[in-house]
């Protein structure tokens, strides 16, 4: 049985549309933002997870979302790589199947939201302090 997760977070369409159409000048700083807080999620994520799920910790990575244009995006997060898809169940709890027969639940033990949840914060002002820095350097120009 294959699962599939799907967040979404609502407005981010338009916000990548709008940085899109920010000065190619405010990029880096964006991105450094982004790839910076990413790796603060990242490395929370990773003394967080149960370390006795195989090499799961050593698995989560920062990625890059890619644009439909197949340009590389500004925005960065946690992920974990195909090797350690129980990272999955790992973190939203699974149910127990044997011989097709469901004997049980195990219990979620979350690792990815609760070093997102304590991150935000600091996201939100690493992000910030970059649009800043970007529209300070644009001197108030309309992109």
């Amino acid at each position: 049985m294959t699962i599939m997760i799907k967040t979404e977070i609502i407005g981010l369409k338009e916000l990548m549309r709008a940085v899109a159409k920010l000065g190619d000048e405010a990029m880096p700083l964006i991105k450094i933002a982004s790839d910076t807080s990413a790796g603060l999620v990242l490395n929370r994520a990773q003394s967080i997870v149960a370390v006795d799920h195989g090499n799961l910790k050593q698995n989560l990575r920062v990625s890059k979302r890619k644009l439909r244009s197949g340009k590389l995006s500004v925005f960065s997060y946690v992920t974990f790589s195909k090797k350690t898809a129980h990272g999955v169940p790992l973190e939203l709890g699974h149910r127990l199947v044997i011989n097709g027969n469901e004997v049980g639940t195990v219990k979620e033990r979350p690792f990815l939201r609760p070093s997102a949840d304590q991150s935000k914060d600091e996201v939100a002002s690493m992000i910030t302090k970059a649009m800043d820095q970007a529209l300070k350097q644009m001197g108030g120009r309309k992109a």
